[in-house]
């Protein structure tokens, strides 16, 4: 589906400024990153915030009040940035906070609402930003291209400096001010990302970590585990889908928690060539859920405490790309195997579900290297090409979708056939030897 609202959908207006919205880990609360100015020119009174609902098409009111330091406005104290706390709404999870790399300069806008276009009756608008250097006062240089001035960027303090990445926007910053009001050369100072940081640390009892709210638990993604969508008559795998809910549950309650895997693991879970964005994708965490499950089932023993030592036998990786993943062989086996065996196994995760093959082997992969301009060395007798890869799909489509003729004839029966016929297929596979 084409992507209608782009990053309309997460700029607000605050006042007479602008302000981008996120969701932060854990919480249903929605923050608006702002520059201080914005919020501190009225303080004392109501301020008006109005958001775009995909809904209704239109702007609407976002309920705020008078702005009330440690309780929905939190500013940084220094330098022109501030949070601002409103109340949770379902169409939207906000952008994705994440500092640039250094070496990453291009790609990204400004979005806001500009005062010089108020009367269009739809002042939304989007200028290319180039970054440039961090300062000493710790805000950061922009510029934006065809020497925009002061009287044309007014009213965009506050929009969210962005780059669409895949299928999520990334806010590394926000619009503080204008280099000065005689500029004319579109040099722009913007708050970092960082800076943001340092206001949660500044009121860590009243602000959460600006990081995907379902990074905070496991509990946030059970929706979104096995799902078995790709079999239309739901009631054939009723039981099954019960008992994989039972064993999810199971598996949250043992305290595994996004956010500390994430510190843990980090890049290693994902394909070689991989960003820290892909680190904030939703499917890659439900994903990760769906791989505790399926260790659950085949009763390897997995826990928080040794979670590394059973990395080096059955290793997860993900990786964020647009097609099927027989297409991304070369970025698959670049991933860090290090420290995996021998026999290890690597269980393989992506957005889409398999086209035709769910396993991957080395008569398989050379082949597939052959083709491809890829730079690996197969004659270097690298462990990536003895080691066989399962996608994690597989536990759906052939164990369970496939099979639904059986689980069906076990609906009538206990939790403990279906459990039973649930280890013996997904065993089947884990154990299978390669071809």
């Amino acid at each position: 589906m084409a992507d209608k609202y782009g990053a309309r959908k997460f700029i607000v207006m605050v006042g007479g400024g602008s302000g981008s919205l996120i969701r932060p880990m854990g919480e249903d609360v929605m923050y608006i990153l702002t520059a201080n100015h914005v919020v501190k020119d009225g303080l004392g009174k109501p301020l008006k915030i109005e958001r775009f609902s995909t809904t209704e098409e239109k702007y609407v009111d976002l309920p705020f009040g008078i702005a009330e330091e440690g309780k929905n406005y939190f500013p940084h104290g220094t330098l022109d940035a501030a949070i601002l706390k409103v109340p949770f709404f379902e169409e939207s999870d906000g952008l994705m906070p994440l500092d640039a790399d250094d070496d990453t300069a291009d790609g990204f806008d400004l979005y806001g609402f500009p005062q010089t276009r108020d009367d269009d009756g739809d002042s939304f608008r989007e200028n290319t930003v180039r970054l440039l250097d961090y300062k000493l006062t710790g805000l950061r240089e922009g510029e934006i291209p065809g020497n925009a001035d002061w009287d044309e960027v007014v009213g965009q303090s506050g929009g969210g400096i962005v780059r669409k990445y895949k299928d999520s926007y990334l806010i590394t910053g926000v619009q503080a001010k204008m280099a000065g009001k005689k500029e004319n050369q579109g040099r722009i100072y913007f708050a970092p990302i960082s800076v943001f940081d340092e206001i949660v640390a500044k009121y860590p009892d009243d602000l959460r970590p600006l990081l995907p709210y379902f990074l905070f638990s496991f509990a946030l993604l059970k929706d979104a585990a096995m799902e078995l969508r790709e079999h239309t008559n739901k009631t054939d795998l009723a039981m099954a889908k019960l008992c994989l809910q039972a064993i999810t549950n199971d598996i949250v309650e043992q305290k595994f928690v996004p956010y500390e895997l994430k510190g843990r693991f980090g890049k290693k879970m994902l394909f070689g060539g991989s960003t820290e964005a892909d680190l904030l994708v939703r499917k890659l965490w439900a994903s990760w859920l769906e791989y505790l499950i399926v260790l659950t089932v085949c009763e390897i023993p997995v826990s928080p405490e040794k979670l590394e030592d059973c990395l080096k036998q059955h290793r997860f990786v993900f990786g964020n790309v647009e097609g099927d993943w027989t297409e991304f062989v070369p970025s698959l086996i670049a991933s860090d195997f290090d420290d995996l065996m021998e026999d290890g196994i690597v269980i393989v995760s992506t957005p889409r579900a398999p086209i035709n093959r769910h396993e991957l082997n080395k008569r398989d992969i050379v082949p597939n290297i052959a083709q491809d301009d890829s730079t690996f060395d197969i004659s270097s007798g690298s462990k990536a090409l003895d080691l066989r890869y399962i996608h994690l799909y597989a536990f759906q489509g052939q164990a369970i979708i496939k099979k639904a003729a059986a689980y069906q004839k076990l609906n009538s029966g206990d939790k403990s056939k279906i459990l039973a016929q649930l280890r013996k297929d997904f065993q089947k596979l884990m154990n299978a030897k390669n071809n």
